[in-house]
């Protein structure tokens, strides 16, 4: 889940390159894709006693 949650965020950073203009879809996917790797931070974080606020 990790990998395919960070190869769609490598994918996005693509399409939210400066100047490069996006459609709701993609917004919406990049939204999506970054709630996830947040949360596998937090996840990380609090495995190692650690708080992520």
């Amino acid at each position: 889940m990790h990998k395919e949650t960070i190869g769609k965020a490598k994918m996005l950073i693509v399409s939210l390159e400066p100047g490069m203009v996006i459609d709701e879809e993609t917004s919406e996917a990049a939204m999506k894709t970054l709630m996830e790797l947040i949360n596998i931070a937090k996840t990380g974080m609090e495995m190692r006693g650690g708080k992520l606020e």
